[in-house]
């Protein structure tokens, strides 16, 4: 599976290391309705639509070394599958830094939770040498991103008050990989949570 390119982190990276995202994508419903939303916003600002996969959610990025894979993706098996599906409530539109316009995730406590359980992982990257893992503390979906300044202002104008509410369930976490900065996301592992 290959997914648009994520924003690079704000981070100092060493050569050799892949950056990592575990991300949430939404069902199909949601992405339907993300994917309509996107069509008005381009159409209304005469932005030109970039190519992008499906949306999701990010909920933590790392970066590791290549020969750290395997640990990786048994740990994070480990983490993840004794957490149980979990429903997520999208609710309006935000700003998003840089210039950027996101659909707004509710507060979950479950995220907390998922994110607390994530630890490991960020002891373990941090005694191979890399950056710590982000944890994502305010989850997103994107909608559009890289907005002229002039657009972006009148984005964050028009969309203050503009009502979106959708629900999902989480049912799965996906890991993604790219090697450097704005290449494509390659789909490493999925990780199916509990029924609910």
């Amino acid at each position: 599976m290959e997914t648009s390119a994520h924003p690079v982190m704000r981070s100092q990276t060493a050569e050799g290391l892949y950056e990592y995202f575990l991300v949430a994508p939404p069902d199909e419903a949601v992405c339907e309705r993300l994917e309509r939303e996107k069509e008005l916003f381009y159409n209304r600002y005469g932005q030109p639509k970039p190519r992008t996969g499906k949306p999701f959610l990010t909920v933590s990025g790392f970066w590791a070394h290549d020969e750290m894979e395997d640990t990786l993706i048994r740990w994070l098996q480990r983490i993840t599958g004794d957490i149980k599906s979990f429903r997520l409530m999208l609710n309006g539109f935000a700003a998003c830094p840089p210039k950027h316009l996101c659909v707004g995730i509710d507060e979950s406590k479950e995220l907390r939770q998922l994110a607390a359980g994530l630890q490991p992982i960020d002891t373990y990257v941090q005694s191979n040498a890399c950056p710590p893992v982000r944890f994502f503390k305010q989850p997103h979906l994107p909608l559009a991103g890289s907005l002229p300044q002039g657009v972006y202002e009148r984005v964050v104008n028009d969309y203050a008050q503009k009502p979106f509410e959708a629900s999902f369930y989480l049912t799965e976490l996906v890991l993604l990989r790219r090697r450097k900065g704005y290449e494509n996301n390659r789909q490493v592992a999925v990780f199916r949570l509990q029924p609910a």
